[in-house]
C-alpha cells in the first residue's frame, strides 16, 4: 500500500468522525493539539483508519502502540506523521 491511499484513507476517516465538513485538510493538517477535535475524535479518526488499512490489506494493525507512544516526535501530529508511522508499521 502506498502513502497516496493511506493519505486517502486517513482524509476519508477524519471526514467520517468529524461533523465540520468544510476543513481544511492538507499535509500539515493537525492531529493533535488541534482545537476543532477532542480526545474522542482523535480517538475515533485513528479506530476507523486502522479499520480502513485492515479492511484493504486484510491484516490487522495497531497504530496506538508502545512505540508510537514512546517516540521522541508524535506520530500523530499531523496527517503526514500519521501517513509515515502507518506505512512504516505495515511494511516491517
Amino acid at each position: 500500500m502506498n502513502k497516496h491511499v493511506l493519505k486517502e484513507l486517513l482524509i476519508d476517516s477524519i471526514i467520517e468522525n468529524v461533523e465540520d465538513n468544510e476543513l481544511e485538510i492538507n499535509d500539515e493538517f493537525p492531529l493533535m493539539g488541534n482545537c476543532q477535535f477532542d480526545s474522542f475524535d482523535v480517538v475515533s479518526i485513528l479506530s476507523t483508519f486502522e479499520m480502513k488499512i485492515s479492511d484493504k490489506l486484510e491484516k490487522d494493525i495497531t497504530l496506538s502502540s508502545d512505540k508510537a507512544m514512546s517516540m521522541k516526535h508524535s506520530p500523530f501530529a499531523n496527517i503526514t506523521t500519521l501517513i509515515n508511522f502507518a506505512y512504516e508499521i505495515i511494511n516491517e
